[in-house]
């Protein structure tokens, strides 16, 4: 007998570790991690407050610190850091840091390395500017560039072995209006893609600016400006040498995207949906297993096919804290992954707290949700998120009051959540079930290696709704034609009363 089912699944705290938090009269900066990183069950971070930058080393088991290591504390300057990143090669972190020396008014690019005990290998400092700098930010391409926006032009640095200075570039800014943060892009040509937003004559709609440049060289290959992209709130996810450009168009505010190939950077597609955002976009994501691409703005969450269809669209607490929402989507074979700040009206006193969701990314079903305050009912600011096989990791920044010095304290902190499933039907395995091709037109093949033989199968509309059912061999093609554009489950039954469930898309 073929039933009807849902599937639920819960988050369940394990551990909260929280450091970086300092006593001090003089004023902070906000503190953000510049990257993370996980062997086995050990996770090491990069990070900064104020003149200090650090590493830690946490046992991912029991959230217990390991090592932490002081990489730079230069009091007499008072510097602040404002944008940095860091990354890893052949067990060595790298970082690149603008730092700012608040008595001599001096900016300069702080570059080091670590190696994998956190002992420091080299450190380099190149002077940036003698002024002002607008926008900082730092966004390495694997090792050795690093781009920001100084004064009025976008810069692009590369350094060589042990952080040497190579080449600079700068391109003149084309709008006065434009104080976006740089990133930087890599394509299978080490050449370096620069994106950024061009304001127009009215400074109220924006274009995709692209610098492609030589990694080699730092020779401008070429600057281009695209008109499809005009429009506002855009957002970049590159997939290979194709770079995916969400925005908000300029007329309808319809949201649209723009695939530009890196390599020639042509446009290869442009599509604007019929649905019209009115908030900020803040993330984009293409899920490399099914080419289904995902928008999160500041209250809405979207799906839509490869074949730019829309799967679904499902109403979200309100972002609180976008500005600190570092981090991209995160998938697993059935879910999409989504934690950000949201506005708590139901503390004492309202403030922000941690949102986490899990998301079918098929049809926008939440199937999981938790959220996360503090002890002291302070500001969380939600700042990146991972997932791994086991466990789901959230990273925060915690403002609070210190009214003893009158002193704001800057704290950041780590969350790892264990998902756990409520139906039997959330944990079985389709790892002995191959299903292709999926998405599909009107036929699928389908084989398994399980030892039970199969029965029958059943397939369901988002509704659940019983479509179609029918008894199989141990591998066929099955007819999926009769079936309407849209998202299904399929059920496999086998002879040993087990089965398994997938999803599948009809394009």
């Amino acid at each position: 007998m073929f039933t009807c089912f849902t599937v639920k699944a819960q988050f369940t705290q394990q551990w909260v570790n929280s450091f970086c938090c300092f006593d001090t009269l003089g004023p902070h900066t906000f503190s953000y991690p510049l990257g993370r990183y996980i062997q086995q069950d050990t996770l090491t971070l990069s990070y900064f407050e104020d003149n200090i930058q650090l590493f830690k080393k946490l046992d991912l088991d029991t959230g217990n610190d390991i090592q932490t290591s002081v990489l730079s504390n230069d009091t007499v300057q008072s510097p602040f850091y404002y944008g940095g990143g860091t990354t890893r090669i052949a067990n060595h972190y790298i970082t690149s840091l603008i730092k700012y020396d608040t008595n001599s008014g001096i900016i300069k690019l702080y570059h080091n390395s670590v190696d994998e005990n956190l002992s420091t290998d080299w450190t380099n400092e190149i002077t940036v500017s003698n002024g002002s700098i607008s926008a900082p930010q730092s966004n390495l391409a694997e090792t050795d560039f690093f781009t920001s926006v100084v004064s009025d032009s976008v810069r692009v640095y590369k350094f060589g072995l042990n952080g040497m200075f190579q080449w600079m570039i700068a391109k003149p800014l084309l709008s006065t209006n434009s104080n976006d943060k740089p990133s930087i892009y890599r394509n299978s040509l080490d050449e370096i893609v620069v994106y950024i937003r061009n304001a127009n004559a009215t400074l109220t709609d924006f274009s995709t600016r692209l610098i492609k440049i030589s990694g080699s060289s730092g020779a401008v290959l070429k600057d281009t400006i695209y008109s499809h992209t005009t429009g506002t709130s855009h957002i970049a996810f590159q997939q290979g040498d194709t770079l995916n450009i969400a925005f908000i168009s300029s007329a309808g505010h319809f949201i649209s995207s723009v695939n530009i190939d890196m390599i020639t950077m042509n446009e290869i597609k442009n599509f604007t949906s019929n649905i019209a955002c009115f908030d900020e976009l803040e993330k984009f994501a293409v899920d490399s297993i099914t080419d289904q691409y995902y928008i999160k703005s500041n209250s809405s969450f979207y799906g839509f096919s490869s074949q730019d269809s829309t799967l679904f669209k499902i109403s979200l607490v309100p972002e609180a804290q976008g500005q600190y929402d570092f981090s991209d989507i995160a998938f697993n074979q059935q879910r999409v992954f989504l934690a950000y700040s949201y506005f708590n009206t139901t503390n004492t006193p309202v403030n922000n707290d941690i949102l986490v969701l899990a998301i079918d990314k098929f049809n926008g079903t939440i199937i999981g949700s938790a959220s996360y305050n503090d002890s002291r009912n302070t500001d969380e600011n939600y700042l990146q998120h991972y997932l791994d096989t086991n466990a789901y990791y959230v990273m925060y920044a915690n403002n609070f009051d210190n009214a003893s010095i009158l002193q704001e304290e800057t704290q950041l902190g780590i969350i790892k959540y264990n998902f756990q499933p409520q139906s039997i039907l959330d944990i079985q395995s389709n790892e002995h079930v191959f299903f292709f091709p999926n998405p599909f037109q009107n036929k699928v093949s389908v084989h398994f290696t399980i030892a039970s033989n199969p029965l029958s199968y059943a397939v369901y509309n988002i509704l659940g709704e019983l479509i179609k059912q029918d008894y199989i061999t141990h591998s066929k093609m099955l007819d999926f034609e009769t079936l309407k554009h849209g998202v299904y489950s399929i059920i496999f039954r086998f002879q040993n009363s087990k089965t398994t469930v997938m999803r599948m898309v009809k394009i």
